[in-house]
């Protein structure tokens, strides 16, 4: 029963969310190719900037709910959206977009960025030079290819519901579940409430519940006592790692464990004093050098004004207000 609750509430919370964001006015795309700048508007306004964007472009997209392409993207641009967090108080309102599908994209300098956006789902083709950053994501993907291993894929501040595999690194997000093909990554400063893993490194982290842990380095992180499949000392290299009861690592949080959209996971003060990463900071994702915020660090568009008809010149005036996040 609690678990269905927790379900309904997030359905309701996505469909306020929506309605709240729809509600900010007509949706907003530019799409920046070096000094020049397009603007798009509408629920298609992100297919359509894509359409026009090349490698190296910037599409910014404004709060609101865009279509997405039907065919997978083999472009290499920066999506940038307003961020995935609806909050009154500062004036902030999400970007949503139902998912992302990348084709096979040839190796480049021009790295893909994906930053501040709510999907449900992120799905990449072996395809290297990503950063995703300041994202929530239902589903993430990006099947490994070992005849050619992934090359700088890097997770960043980001919520992730079930992480299926795909990333070299992934730093100071929350992940509710690893699905058990994860190996070869390094993870550091995240937060697991289930997982699996296999060959990876995980340091200053906290794993709540796993379900296999083979040939892993675990390096000042909390750790679950479980005894499930596999002792976790038998076949692992464990260096200062914690190793204590599920009840414990619940007291750890001021939330608990439980995986919810409205968990910050953040840990009592005497938690964040007793379990310390390598640095001397909390473990989770509110330590280490670049601690966990879900504000985008690139400017929002926060106004925009479309003329309902032309000047005496002849040209529509439009205008932006442009500033950062808080």
């Amino acid at each position: 029963m609690k678990k269905r609750i927790k379900s309904l509430l997030a359905i309701a919370v996505w469909t306020f969310f929506c309605i709240s964001a729809n509600a900010q006015g007509v949706q907003v795309a530019t799409l920046q190719h070096g000094e020049n700048m397009k603007a798009y508007y509408g629920s298609g306004s992100f297919v359509k900037a894509l359409e026009d964007a090349v490698d190296g472009d910037v599409i910014s997209l404004s709060s609101g709910i865009f279509d997405v392409p039907n065919d997978e993207i083999s472009k290499r641009i920066t999506i940038q959206g307003a961020g995935y967090v609806q909050k009154e108080t500062t004036g902030r309102n999400a970007t949503y977009l139902t998912g992302l599908t990348f084709g096979e994209i040839p190796d480049s300098d021009i790295p893909i960025i994906i930053e501040g956006v709510s999907l449900t789902s992120i799905s990449l083709a072996s395809v290297s030079n990503v950063v995703v950053r300041k994202v929530s994501v239902l589903n993430y993907s990006n099947p490994d290819n070992p005849d050619d291993p992934l090359q700088n894929v890097m997770l960043e501040h980001c919520r992730i519901g079930t992480l299926y595999d795909g990333a070299n690194l992934v730093s100071n997000s929350m992940i509710g579940k690893t699905w058990s093909a994860i190996r070869g990554t390094q993870f550091s400063n995240c937060f697991f409430a289930e997982g699996s893993f296999y060959e990876s490194s995980l340091t200053n982290c906290v794993i709540a519940w796993y379900g296999q842990i083979v040939d892993c380095l675990l390096v000042n992180t909390v750790v679950a006592d479980m005894d499930y499949w596999t002792k976790i000392d038998e076949n692992n290299h464990l260096d200062n790692a914690y190793i204590i009861t599920q009840e414990e690592i619940a007291a750890m949080f001021q939330q608990g464990i439980d995986w919810d959209e409205l968990n910050d996971y953040r840990l009592t003060d005497a938690a964040a004093a007793k379990y310390t990463g390598t640095d001397g900071k909390q473990v989770g994702v509110y330590g280490g050098s670049r601690p966990f915020t879900d504000v985008p660090g690139n400017p929002q568009i926060v106004y925009h004004y479309v003329a309902p008809e032309t000047n005496a010149e002849g040209k529509l005036p439009v205008k932006f207000i442009i500033e950062a996040q808080k």
